[in-house]
């Protein structure tokens, strides 16, 4: 009984510590984000309550929706013109659509979702801690190379500012809904929000990041009292963002590379130095040709880089592509209209279900489904690796408090 007692024991901190993990990976580590996701598939698989949820969660409409749109990757597959290769890396890519009810089934419990709200917040204040030391040091703390050119991952980021915000919103949603009570606490908060913020406007060189921010606080204000928030709303529109451009060199210098960039574009000049916008305008270009010559059902699961490398042959296009940073387009050209509104539906069923949470979750529902909506039109942001996993992640843990068990301390 106590060798029972014990092993149950030992399964529950198991849990807290995968959930934990799961969480402080999300602004931090991809890697460990790829490993956590399969362990809480095979954590659901290993016990009998949380397996015994699936058939339940299955039902629900997001899930159906989202089980059909890999199923149609999956018959997409047989009449590809991908490599098999690309095939199999576009399935891999979508493989949190399948993870999601398990997911669902492992966060349905208060205890995990605390344990993984901790770890997010131990990942942000890392990366908020990384951030402004690369920015005293002037040495960013990690680097990527893309297109010849380097950036720092905590400074110039998109993902970076979207888990910032993320997190703001959260203590924000806290204090509008009086649910910090101390004094002291509630002065933290609000400093943490404006150490957030001011590292998303004034730190971060992510012009998406910035402008997803406003999207998700204006979302958060106009849920949380809609007339109060519709005036909070034009004031940020019509005041704070103005007063953000003339004051922060970081906005500033994002609008000044895009207007350049519409610029090169339209005079057909490739700057090497500044190549964010003219080389997905030419993505786009290229996918939108694509989509045109198979528009119901697309070339395939995983055909675009195959097909774009054909086109840009025949053009002697210089620029190579796997992916055309527009998820719409990405899924209309490898699975045409039919995968384009199927994942248009998805992202709808996750808005309209967000209604039956409660809150905070309907909150940061629907907030996740506008932000996704928005950053999927020039950016492949639920393809990728790294929001990609994070999107299941969270909609899994809010869908999870609909099916809590309450009964359990799993």
């Amino acid at each position: 009984m106590n060798l029972a007692n014990d092993r149950k024991a030992l399964q529950q901190y198991w849990w807290l510590l995968l959930a934990f993990l799961t969480a402080i990976a999300l602004p931090l580590s991809t890697a460990l984000q790829n490993a956590t996701l399969p362990l809480i598939v095979c954590s659901v698989i290993l016990c009998k309550d949380l397996r015994a949820k699936l058939p339940q969660i299955i039902k629900e409409p997001l899930v159906i929706v989202g089980l059909l749109f890999y199923a149609l990757f999956l018959v997409g597959s047989l009449w590809s013109s991908g490599s098999t290769h690309d095939i199999s890396k576009m399935l891999l890519k979508m493989i949190g659509l399948v993870e999601l009810p398990f997911i669902i089934a492992f966060f349905s419990s208060d205890a995990k979702r605390k344990s993984a709200l901790w770890g997010f917040g131990i990942g942000i204040a890392l990366t908020i801690f990384f951030s402004y030391l690369s920015i005293w040091t002037n040495h960013p703390m990690f680097h990527a190379k893309e297109w010849g050119l380097q950036y720092g991952i905590f400074r110039m980021h998109m993902y970076h500012s979207y888990f910032l915000a993320l997190f703001a919103c959260w203590l924000l949603y806290l204090q509008l809904n009086k649910q910090i009570k101390p004094k002291w606490l509630k002065i933290v908060a609000w400093v943490s929000i404006f150490v957030l913020l001011h590292n998303i406007y004034y730190e971060t060189w992510s012009r998406t990041g910035q402008i997803l921010c406003l999207l998700m606080v204006i979302s958060i204000f106009i849920q949380w009292r809609l007339k109060i928030g519709l005036i909070v709303s034009a004031v940020i529109l019509f005041v704070i963002t103005p007063t953000l451009i003339y004051t922060s060199s970081s906005v500033q210098a994002k609008i000044k590379t895009y207007q350049e960039n519409v610029q090169q574009y339209k005079a057909g000049k490739f700057d090497p130095q500044n190549p964010s916008m003219y080389l997905r305008w030419t993505f786009h270009k290229y996918a939108k040709e694509i989509i045109a010559e198979k528009p119901i059902l697309g070339h395939g699961t995983g055909s675009y880089p195959g097909e774009y490398a054909r086109l840009s042959a025949l053009d002697h296009n210089p620029f190579d592509n796997t992916q055309p940073h527009s998820d719409y387009l990405w899924f209309g050209a490898e699975l045409g209209y039919i995968g384009m509104m199927i994942f248009i539906v998805f992202l709808a069923t996750l808005f309209i279900r967000s209604f039956s949470l409660a809150r905070p979750y309907r909150d940061f529902g629907v907030t996740v489904a506008l932000v996704y909506a928005a950053a999927c039109y020039e950016n492949g942001y639920f393809s990728d690796s790294v929001s990609g996993l994070a999107f299941f992640a969270s909609v899994g843990l809010l869908f999870a408090t609909r099916y809590d068990l309450k009964q359990h301390a799993n």
